[in-house]
């Protein structure tokens, strides 16, 4: 099972608890249980922040393909309450937005296919194996993103290096992380 496989295999996994997880956030609320629902709509909230980020990893153009598609949600919703002054303006607003959605896509659609068997998956492979230590993944060198990866003790661990910097910076604020 390759590292992408895997990923999916995860994300499907989430997805999953995440239905279950709403699910008993209703049923609680039916039963005024609001306490009960509090807390599982805290953990839903913890939840969808790690199942975003995996559907990023997944898909880098994740963030804006839901932006794009909640703009067209809210068009629909304007073009039917609208006057028919105002549908034009909407009505062109919604086709422009599913252009550039599908213009998304079909970019996503040829950097996945670029990407299967990258560098990135042999390099956690190899890490995984023992073949090497430890490899920096820089993303950006001037914003200071880079992350480390080391495997030990049967743990793969990445590390943000900078931390304190991106903070200070204003990239990164604390409820990007777990604290």
């Amino acid at each position: 099972m390759t590292l992408d496989d895997k990923l999916k295999t995860l994300i499907i996994y989430f997805e999953e608890e995440e239905n279950s997880l709403r699910r008993l956030i209703d049923d609680y609320v039916d039963e005024r249980e609001y306490q009960l629902a509090h807390f599982h709509q805290k953990a839903l909230f913890r939840l969808n922040r790690s199942l975003d980020i995996l559907k990023r990893f997944d898909d880098p153009l994740y963030n804006d393909k839901e932006e794009k598609k909640l703009f067209i949600n809210f068009c629909e919703k304007q073009l039917k309450g609208s006057p028919d002054y105002m549908k034009e303006y909407w009505t062109k607003e919604l086709a422009e937005k599913v252009q550039e959605l599908n213009n998304l896509n079909e970019q996503s659609e040829r950097v996945n296919t670029a990407i299967t068997g990258g560098t990135l998956d042999q390099a956690i492979f190899d890490l995984l194996e023992k073949k090497i230590s430890s490899f920096k993944l820089i993303l950006n060198q001037s914003k200071k993103l880079i992350f480390q990866f080391k495997y030990s003790r049967k743990t793969l661990k990445v590390i943000l290096l900078s931390v304190k910097l991106l903070r200070k910076n204003g990239r990164l604020y604390k409820y990007h992380l777990n604290l």
